[in-house]
């Protein structure tokens, strides 16, 4: 090979090491960016072609290392401007099917161990609490029922971790299902009785959740086990429920039989007949007007 060519193929070499080399700097600032929440820096670095779907490896600890996605990184840090970061990053194309990469940890003698959750961003924001960047997720088209490796989705994260409102939100956007019976938990419904979550609690019966087939109600032996630290309000309420879950009757007839119950009662149970609505919702409407009137009672 003559000099000339061995010198063009070495410049070539130098020039394209140095191109990674750049590539690399541009990929940690970027992420830096993201960590320290700097927008005007991260809406730089990725003009000057940072690629918002590619891995980078971020260094936790000398132990634990993770190839993180730009967008999963903003929605686990917990610095300054996250909601705006996130917002930059999902206006710069990221691709929503993409899943989580596993976190990976070395180990003294050598080997490897890595935990995969296949989890989608909104999984990740779900679990983070992020509940404006839920809801961005959720504008930009997110599944809202996509499953990780454990087969739950972002609905049933926020139940798991008590995340009542971003349960909520993810119920106002259909991504409720019934709790898988195989899961390790086992008080989802019981939970959220003790919260005194009555709002989400309709909004799930609402919503054709079948409390009947959640695993948490196996621990309810009477109405007392749950209701013995609450005052009478309380109980009353939580009392229409357990009769909901006992019972074979609908909650609209369950909700129907206690309007007839009720001294003075103004609202006819008939009213309910004449609406053009689903059943869920007509149970939940049913329910609501129930609550919303008898408060004194239930």
């Amino acid at each position: 090979m003559a000099v000339g060519s061995i010198i063009h193929l070495n410049r070539a070499k130098k020039r394209r090491s140095g191109c990674k080399g750049e590539r690399l700097v541009l990929k940690q600032q970027a992420m830096g960016a993201i960590k320290g929440g700097n927008c005007e820096q991260l809406q730089m670095y990725i003009k000057n072609g940072f690629d918002v779907n590619e891995r980078v490896l971020v260094i936790l600890t000398e132990s634990k290392i993770h190839y993180a996605l730009p967008l999963c990184w903003a929605l686990e840090c917990t610095g300054t401007n996250s909601t705006q970061i996130v917002s930059i990053l999902l206006e710069n194309g990221v691709d929503l099917r993409k899943r989580v990469e596993p976190v990976r940890y070395y180990e003294e003698e050598g080997g490897i161990i890595s935990y995969k959750s296949n989890d989608t961003y909104l999984h990740v924001a779900v679990k983070n609490n992020k509940l404006e960047c839920i809801q961005l997720l959720l504008d930009y088209g997110a599944d809202v029922k996509a499953a990780n490796i454990s087969g739950e989705s972002p609905f049933h994260c926020a139940l798991v971790y008590g995340y009542w409102e971003s349960a909520e939100i993810l119920i106002d956007h259909n991504g409720q299902s019934q709790y898988p019976c195989t899961s390790i938990l086992d008080s989802v419904f019981v939970d959220l009785l003790e919260n005194k979550k009555r709002e989400l609690i309709l909004k799930l019966l609402a919503s054709g959740y079948d409390i009947r087939h959640d695993p948490s109600i196996l621990r309810v032996t009477s109405p007392r086990h749950l209701c013995k630290e609450f005052d009478d309000t309380c109980t009353k309420f939580f009392n229409l429920i357990l009769t909901r879950i006992k019972s074979p009757d609908s909650l609209m007839q369950i909700c129907r039989k206690t309007l007839r119950q009720i001294p003075g009662n103004k609202c006819s149970p008939k009213l309910f007949e004449r609406l053009e609505i689903s059943r869920f919702l007509k149970d939940f409407l049913s329910l609501k007007i129930l609550w919303r009137n008898n408060k004194h009672i239930m």
